[in-house]
């Protein structure tokens, strides 16, 4: 008896422990934005793309305006070499905010497909075969 009475007494404590309360800061979009942004920032730094993708994603989902979040998905995306989102991040961001460090990335981008392209023309399609 002595035990039911204890387990019981276990289970309601649990019970208190998992109430909405105690977790609602996790449903809150803020805490969940400013947490994304913190690790897709770490996640970059880290050289963890496919991370900072997810992260940066996730900050997009809850403020789909976020240039920031824009110009950084289109730098991951150009770092695991998907040229195609990363230029479409990139026109996204400038469309959102017109600003100077956007308009760099997307130039220096540009040029860094421009000089692959030219790389590629002249040295065949074995480029990449070290000899």
């Amino acid at each position: 008896m002595r035990n039911k009475i204890l387990i019981i007494l276990l289970f309601i404590i649990f019970l208190s422990f998992c109430s909405n309360d105690r977790f609602s800061i996790i449903e809150n979009s803020n805490y969940r934005l400013k947490i994304n942004k913190k690790l897709g920032t770490y996640a970059q730094k880290q050289n963890l793309w496919k991370e900072a993708i997810f992260r940066w994603k996730n900050v997009i989902k809850l403020a789909p305006k976020n240039y920031k979040a824009h110009n950084n998905l289109a730098v991951a995306y150009e770092s695991i070499g998907d040229y195609k989102n990363a230029e479409k991040e990139y026109k996204l961001a400038l469309k959102l905010n017109n600003n100077s460090y956007i308009k760099k990335n997307y130039e220096d981008f540009k040029a860094m497909l421009k000089n692959k392209n030219n790389k590629k023309s002249k040295r065949g399609k074995y480029e990449k075969i070290q000899k």
